[in-house]
């Protein structure tokens, strides 16, 4: 299962099922609404969207207000079963909510879901390396750059413009 939390709401995904809980003096449950996708879950900074992403290789972004409706949706994004063994991080919003930055294996694509575009995969330099990706993307403050490590420690940075990288740092202690 997976969690996120709002201000004032808890939502959950798991056994197929977004529950969304009301926090407050006591928590009680709102609604339980059935989905076609699984968990990671995600809330977006804004506190207005929720990601989710599934094990078919669909990824949702639904309202967090009553009726929880799917504001945008994709298919064909990841797939454990065309990619067993490989990391799948949650997505992630940017500071703005609107774009989302969705991890598989090697590929780090952005999805402006206002617009509905989809962009990358991200490009790593040629002698970068390879190795699949191994955190969740982070967005930096003003939106300009996305930020996301690899099991061999290194944090890279990418322009979102350009989806081309403007920097890599080594964090594992050799």
């Amino acid at each position: 299962w997976s969690a996120a939390i709002g201000e004032t709401r808890l939502y959950t995904v798991a056994q197929g099922s977004l529950s969304v809980w009301t926090l407050g003096s006591s928590v009680r449950k709102e609604v339980s609404i059935a989905l076609q996708v699984e968990p990671p879950i995600t809330l977006s900074p804004d506190g207005t969207r929720l990601a989710l992403g599934g094990k078919a290789g669909e990824i949702e972004v639904r309202s967090t207000s009553p009726p929880f409706s799917v504001l945008a949706a994709r298919k064909g994004v990841w797939s454990r079963e065309n990619h067993p063994g490989k990391y799948r991080a949650g997505p992630a919003f940017s500071a703005d909510s609107r774009i989302l930055a969705v991890t598989q294996g090697h590929d780090v694509s952005l999805w402006d879901t206002g617009t509905d575009t989809w962009r990358g995969p991200l490009v790593r330099p040629a002698h970068g390396g390879t190795s699949p990706w191994s955190s969740e993307p982070t967005f930096s403050s003003d939106g300009r750059t996305v930020r996301i490590s690899d099991t061999n420690c290194v944090v890279w940075s990418f322009d979102v413009n350009t989806l081309a990288a403007v920097g890599a740092a080594s964090i594992c202690d050799t």
